[in-house]
C-alpha cells in the first residue's frame, strides 16, 4: 500500500480559511451588540478563541451599500443624481480600512514587540468596530446635517474606543509604544469616520 499523502493547508486553499467562517448567526449577532458597548474589556478573548472573517466581511459589505445609498437618497433630495462611483469609492475605502490597517497594525506590533496579536483578530476586531456605522447610515438617510454631525461623532468615539479598549488590552504591557499604536488608529479612525 501507498502511505497517504498529507493535504497540505496553504494560504491560497480554501479548506485553510473555513476555521473563519465557523459562526453562526447567534455568534455575529452577540459580537455586533458586543461592539456597540466598547468597555467590555472580553471582545479580545472572544477574537482569540474564534476569530471570524463571515461578520467583518458582511458588516463592511453592508456598510459599503448603506452609505451609497444614503449618498444617494440625500443628493437626490438636493436635486442632483445617484452616482455609481460613491460604490466603488465605499468599498475601496471600507475594504482598505478593512484589511490594511489591521495588516500595518500587525505588520508594527510584530517588528516592535513580542506581543501575540494575529492578523485575522486584528481584523475580526476591526470588522465589528464597524457595525455601528450600519445604524448611522440610515439615520443619515435624514437630509438635516446638523442631526448627521452628532451621530456620527458619537459612532466615531464608540467605534474608536472599541477598538483601543480591545486592542490594549494586548498591548498594555508595552506602554510606551501602545500609546503610539493607538494615537495611530484613533486618527485613522478619524480619518474613516470623516470620508
Amino acid at each position: 500500500k501507498k502511505p497517504k499523502k498529507k493535504k497540505k493547508k496553504g494560504f491560497f486553499r480554501l479548506s485553510g480559511f473555513r476555521k473563519y467562517y465557523n459562526v453562526d448567526t447567534s455568534h455575529v449577532i452577540n459580537r455586533c451588540l458586543r461592539s456597540l458597548f466598547p468597555f467590555k474589556r472580553d471582545f479580545i478573548q472572544v477574537a482569540k478563541k474564534n476569530p471570524d472573517l463571515f461578520g467583518p466581511f458582511w458588516i463592511s459589505t453592508t456598510v459599503i451599500f448603506a452609505m451609497a445609498a444614503s449618498s444617494s437618497f440625500v443628493s437626490h433630495f438636493k436635486g442632483g443624481n445617484f452616482d455609481i462611483s460613491t460604490i466603488g469609492y465605499g468599498a475601496a475605502a471600507v475594504y482598505g480600512y478593512q484589511f490594511l490597517i489591521p495588516l500595518l497594525i500587525w505588520s508594527a506590533v510584530h517588528f516592535w514587540t513580542d506581543i501575540d496579536l494575529k492578523f485575522v483578530e486584528l481584523v475580526c476586531i476591526y470588522g465589528y468596530a464597524l457595525f455601528i456605522y450600519i445604524p448611522v447610515a440610515i439615520v443619515c438617510f435624514v437630509p438635516f446635517p446638523w442631526l448627521r454631525w452628532p451621530v456620527l461623532a458619537v459612532a466615531f468615539v464608540l467605534s474608536t474606543l472599541f477598538l483601543v479598549v480591545n486592542i490594549w488590552a494586548p498591548l498594555r504591557d508595552k506602554i510606551a509604544k501602545a500609546f503610539l499604536f493607538l494615537l495611530a488608529i484613533a486618527l485613522l479612525h478619524l480619518g474613516l469616520t470623516l470620508m
